[in-house]
């Protein structure tokens, strides 16, 4: 399990970039929790590097699985319902959700910009695919008939969402926010302010899935 050391914590700060160490602690906290109640998760919370991977079409799926497969993946993937799917592009970060209920991607960003609104659809169409393209490995032993075609999934955003403020950099707060509160309900009208960093940090320090949570809280007194 990957650590959280000083210098992660320092993007908790207002108005600092939040970076991909950051991103990826928070997705193997979510699949903690979500593996603390069933061994074979229905979420997935994918780190950073899956989308760097998927985009630059240097890594094969079968190259990398393994990356991923054990800290991210389970081997069961019949009764997974979403994959998340964080990007940074430009120091910018938005949300790619595979929603195997709905056959759809759902696609979430605090900063939209019409400019790049077609490319970050392609995106997320190319993520997808690369998942596809990884789950068809053999390792994969169940069923697979609900997963094989989310290359076909239909990138969506959700009508009104939230903007995050002028030159906030809150970007990836509001990707790791979606990530913890919306992993199954449809509502993505979250709402962030100047507490959301510090609860973050909070939640990554003292929660149960921190395995130092008690002596940490031990040696505060």
């Amino acid at each position: 399990m990957k650590k959280g050391y000083r210098s992660t914590f320092r993007c908790f700060m207002p108005e600092r970039y939040v970076e991909s160490r950051f991103i990826n602690l928070v997705a193997l906290m979510m699949t903690r929790v979500f593996r603390r109640r069933n061994e074979d998760p229905i979420c997935w919370f994918m780190p950073e590097h899956f989308a760097r991977y998927a985009l630059s079409d240097k890594y094969t799926p079968t190259e990398v699985i393994f990356d991923f497969l054990g800290a991210y993946m389970s081997l069961k993937i019949s009764h997974v319902i979403r994959v998340f799917i964080p990007i940074c592009e430009e120091l910018h970060w938005y949300l790619v959700i595979v929603d195997f209920t709905s056959l759809c991607l759902i696609i979430l960003d605090s900063l939209p910009c019409v400019r790049k609104r077609q490319q970050r659809k392609r995106n997320a169409i190319k993520v997808a695919t690369y998942l596809e393209a990884m789950l068809d490995d053999h390792i994969f032993y169940d069923n697979k008939s609900k997963v094989v075609d989310c290359s076909t999934f239909w990138p969506i955003t959700p009508f009104g969402l939230p903007t995050q403020r002028n030159r906030s950099n809150d970007s990836g707060v509001w990707v790791t926010s979606w990530m913890r509160e919306c992993t199954l309900q449809d509502d993505f009208n979250i709402q962030i302010n100047d507490s959301t960093r510090m609860r973050l940090a909070v939640d990554l320090v003292l929660e149960e899935y921190n395995d130092l949570c008690l002596v940490i809280q031990e040696n505060a007194w």
